[in-house]
């Protein structure tokens, strides 16, 4: 799934990557568009997800899409997920989804082997097939 601002892409059955390209304006169709991409994809699974998420070039602006988000992710399928960043505002919206979904623990982290390691705590051996360099 593509998006101006954004790719969603499976790279393994279990493991989804999204990487924002830029920030949409937050009354723009693509912060909306992202939650949806999200939940159909948990909606087909038939195995929990788990997501990593590049928001270092962008990331959702938009307050409507991080409650619907908020939502989204008490989904069955929705395994867990991390998020790789180094600003103060992408901070911010991961911050506000983690505290609109009611979850003590921090996704956010500013180095990729931080980030790994921290979806590796969420299921097992999830990082290690991924060619990390290739990727981002």
């Amino acid at each position: 799934m593509e998006d101006t601002f954004y790719t969603i892409q499976q790279i393994t059955p279990e493991l989804v990557f999204i990487r924002w390209h830029g920030t949409p304006h937050k009354d723009h169709v693509a912060n909306h568009n992202w939650v949806e991409d999200i939940h159909r994809l948990l909606e087909q699974a038939s195995v929990p997800q788990y997501f990593f998420s590049d928001v270092r070039k962008g990331y959702a602006t938009s307050i409507q899409a991080i409650n619907r988000l908020a939502k989204v992710i008490q989904h069955n399928n929705y395994g867990g997920g991390v998020a790789l960043g180094h600003n103060l505002a992408s901070r911010t919206y991961v911050s506000l989804t983690e505290r609109i979904a009611d979850r003590d623990e921090s996704i956010y982290y500013h180095r990729l082997r931080d980030a790994l390691d921290a979806l590796d705590e969420l299921k097992p051996g999830i990082s290690k097939t991924v060619d990390w360099n290739r990727l981002l």
